[in-house]
């Protein structure tokens, strides 16, 4: 009886999913407004591409004074936030799907292969890695003192 009802409710839901009505969005209209501040560009470094055509974004984590980011082709590097000097880059050869994550002494990507790679946040050397049962899509929580 209960698998039954089970099977009717989702039969429901998916039905009600099926519509064949288009809906078209406008996008909102812009609105004029007076600029509160300037941003002035400090440095700009590149790792490789931080998004491809499955739409993988990569964004960058901030630690103390350090920026790690990464690109899909496999490279993690850390910066200076102040100056952008690098401090160190390590090329993985694997495809990252998700990262970074920086904390605890780990900077932290995952694989289109389901595996997350820990990195040494001092000197970017590899300290572990562990697969997981499929891709990582999501980058790690910042890190809670």
């Amino acid at each position: 009886m209960n698998r039954t009802l089970l099977i009717l409710c989702l039969s429901m839901l998916l039905g009600a999913c099926s519509s064949t009505d288009e809906i078209e969005l406008e996008p909102a209209e812009l609105v004029d407004f007076d600029e509160s501040a300037r941003l002035k560009t400090l440095w700009r470094k590149g790792v490789g591409a931080g998004q491809d055509a499955r739409y993988t974004r990569l964004v960058p984590a901030v630690v103390a004074d350090s920026v790690y980011a990464a690109g899909i082709e496999g490279q993690v590097s850390a910066f200076s936030r102040m100056t952008g000097a690098q401090q160190w880059s390590t090329d993985l050869e694997e495809s990252i799907s998700a990262g970074t994550g920086a904390g605890f002494g780990l900077v932290l990507v995952g694989t289109y292969k389901g595996e997350v790679i820990a990195l040494d946040q001092e000197t970017g050397s590899e300290r572990w890695r562990s697969q997981l049962s499929s891709e990582v899509l999501a980058p790690p929580p910042p890190p809670r003192d």
